[in-house]
């Protein structure tokens, strides 16, 4: 799973913004003089919880004038523009910065993906223990407990590739169950295919893992 964790002390000031471009996270948010820790670890600020994101992947800062990325002695590496960040670097505008190698676990543009597309949905986790997951138009997320699932949940009772969520470019979500063991539930009832709409709950094969669709 991947979620952000909200500070108890939220900081002040205006933040940098980095947009997604794949993953599962909207965005990175970085205010003046913190210090942004993502990785997949509990105690990180923002979580990424796939496999080959590292327990502390990365970190940000932001000086109030620019924002700078440092590689926290990652296993698979940090990448700004397809290159691997050795010590402190300065984001530019129009920066793609990216976990490890593979380009559709968690990617996000700094300055000029102000113009990327928002989140179009969102599904809400019913459960305290639970990230919310940004769906984005036109983007598919696969949901299971293999590692190489977009989302990836650890619960017995979720097969290894569940289920997959697909968004079209107009923002309707569509379901598709895949031949799971325990299925999975569109408002309670078992479905093979099925869109998904605003105010409907999916459930993927346990109560433990249950979403409401909401708007962004």
């Amino acid at each position: 799973m991947r979620h952000t964790r909200q500070a108890a002390n939220a900081p002040h000031g205006t933040p940098a913004v980095l947009h997604a471009l794949a993953g599962a996270v909207a965005q990175l948010t970085v205010y003046p003089q913190q210090r942004l820790r993502v990785g997949r670890g509990s105690d990180c600020d923002v979580v990424i919880a796939h496999p080959t994101v590292s327990a502390h992947h990365l970190t940000l800062y932001f000086d109030g004038h620019g924002v700078y990325v440092e590689d926290a002695g990652s296993t698979n590496g940090t990448f700004v523009n397809g290159h691997p960040v050795r010590g402190q670097t300065l984001l530019q505008d129009g920066d793609v910065l990216q976990l490890t190698a593979d380009a559709g676990i968690a990617a996000f543009r700094f300055g000029a993906a102000r113009t990327q597309v928002a989140p179009v949905a969102r599904l809400q986790a019913q459960t305290a223990d639970l990230p919310d997951i940004a769906l984005m138009a036109g983007q598919q997320y696969r949901i299971g407990r293999a590692a190489d699932n977009d989302v990836c949940f650890t619960h017995p009772e979720i097969s290894g590739y569940h289920a997959l969520v697909r968004v079209g470019a107009d923002g309707s979500v569509h379901i598709d169950d895949c031949q799971s063991t325990n299925g999975t539930l569109i408002d309670g009832s078992a479905v093979q295919s099925a869109a998904l709409d605003i105010g409907q709950t999916v459930c993927f094969g346990t109560s433990q893992a249950t979403y409401r669709l909401v708007r962004h």
